[in-house]
């Protein structure tokens, strides 16, 4: 049985962004003992609770449930108790959730854990959903892992082909303002920090580089653990997840995102200055470099 009488609130949630380490930032959760995450990535209740979002969320909910429960079977460490892994797969298999549902997801969290969890969708979430989170409770900390706006749109871009959901051709899609509207809102960066800076508490939004996943990943998570106030060191840092293929980007297309990125690099400016001029130095030479290449 869940235990209902533990019911808590999240202490945290890691709100994104979407293609910008989320999933390496869910491992470093669920293997440092000082963290308690639920056993699936994304609940999405925050947006399932919104009429408008209800029958999405709620359908990738369900669809997360029979491979999260093989995973935790088959792959599942010796020493690693999946019995409330299990138990708790059960609960996300419930079709209709409240906020009492969403409080016993985190049920299993021992009084030492800060409990949370990882879901790049509500990093884009309208104002209301925001006030809900933040409700649910008032000293939430909030992480958003920020990537280069281009980086980040073209990886998105590239993991829609791949799954089949981009038909058009990417150079057509990129001119097709309508089709783009969602690959830009999840790199919506001034609006979203914004939006989440307004309603958190002072102190209590996380900026953290992508970049550092790379460069740094046991610092990165140690930083980011240690603003939630987590105890202990983190773990499974150097794990590499959702490791995608290559596609090339063209001169024209990375210009082409560039101008549709460059109000995120002038909010961002404020921010991480160096990262951005790195990043806009790295474009610009990919461009030049691709044109003497062609000429």
């Amino acid at each position: 049985m869940l235990k209902a009488e533990t019911q808590r609130a999240p202490d945290f949630l890691c709100v994104g962004a979407q293609k910008a380490g989320t999933t390496w930032m869910f491992v470093v959760m669920r293997e440092s003992s000082g963290v308690f995450v639920p056993p699936v990535k994304e609940s999405n209740y925050l947006l399932e609770a919104r009429e408008r979002d209800r029958a999405w969320a709620r359908k990738y909910r369900l669809w997360q449930v029979d491979p999260m429960r093989q995973y935790y079977r088959r792959d599942r460490l010796v020493t690693r108790d999946i019995a409330p892994a299990l138990e708790l797969m059960d609960l996300f298999d419930q079709r209709e959730v409240d906020d009492e549902w969403y409080r016993r997801l985190f049920s299993y969290a021992r009084p030492d854990q800060v409990a949370g969890e990882v879901c790049p969708s509500y990093m884009c979430m309208p104002v209301e959903n925001i006030e809900h989170a933040v409700a649910l409770n008032p000293d939430l900390r909030v992480v958003l892992l920020v990537r280069d706006p281009v980086d980040r749109l073209w990886s998105q871009i590239r993991m829609n082909t791949r799954d089949g959901k981009i038909q058009q051709p990417i150079d057509e899609l990129l001119g097709d303002e309508r089709a783009m509207h969602i690959f830009c809102e999840y790199s919506d960066y001034a609006r979203s920090i914004e939006r989440w800076q307004s309603a958190l508490k002072p102190g209590h939004l996380g900026l953290f580089l992508y970049d550092r996943i790379r460069t740094e990943p046991e610092s990165l998570a140690g930083d980011i653990l240690a603003f939630l106030g987590a105890r202990g060191a983190p773990h499974g840092w150097g794990i590499r997840t959702n490791v995608g293929q290559a596609m090339r980007m063209t001169p024209d297309q990375r210009s082409r995102m560039l101008g549709l990125m460059e109000p995120q690099y002038a909010y961002l400016r404020s921010v991480f200055p160096e990262a951005v001029e790195g990043w806009l130095g790295r474009h610009e030479r990919a461009i030049r470099a691709d044109s003497l290449r062609s000429a």
